[in-house]
């Protein structure tokens, strides 16, 4: 076994910038890049843009995901991108800023090229500063937290999936 290097096109716009972070997901041979702490002009900002890598076997192509959808997820960094279903990544917490972790939850359907939300109440009291001490209408649901792993493992049809999330030191 040993590392290469693969050649990676893309029309300049397309690169992401440098960033820390971020996640990177892989269903077939495409990579979904999302978010991360960007540097950009000498500045380090979170970001919600998302990449495409489109993975050939003599080369590598980005692409920019453009997306019409009125509801995106917070930028942040250090969250999960679980792959869920063979079509769908699971994004859960990251930090927003400094002093503001998430614990809010996403799905991305790679079909449909769309943002869903499980549960947009709780999405809604998760991110707003406003809205924090409002108990969540979802029972169980993780502390708000940022650099972890996030684990999902099947289960039976009545209950979905279980998830667990693991803190890294």
């Amino acid at each position: 076994m040993q590392w290469v290097k693969p050649i990676c096109r893309s029309k300049a716009r397309f690169v992401p910038n440098p960033r820390s972070g971020q996640t990177l997901t892989v269903i077939g041979a495409t990579g979904y890049l999302f978010g991360g702490l960007e540097i950009c002009d000498d500045e380090a900002r979170p970001t919600n843009m998302t990449h495409l890598l489109r993975m050939g076997s003599a080369e590598m192509n980005w692409e920019i995901l453009e997306l019409d959808s009125p509801i995106l997820p917070l930028p942040r960094w250090k969250h999960t991108a679980t792959l869920f279903d063979q079509t769908q990544i699971l994004l859960f917490g990251g930090s927003h800023s400094s002093s503001q972790r998430l614990n809010d939850i996403w799905v991305f359907d790679a079909v449909t090229m769309e943002w869903l939300q499980p549960n947009a109440r709780h999405n809604e009291i998760s991110t707003n500063t406003e809205l924090m001490g409002e108990p969540s209408p979802w029972l169980n649901v993780p502390s708000p937290r940022s650099g972890f792993i996030f684990f999902l493992f099947s289960s039976s049809p009545s209950s979905p999936f279980i998830l667990q999330a693991i803190q890294l030191l």
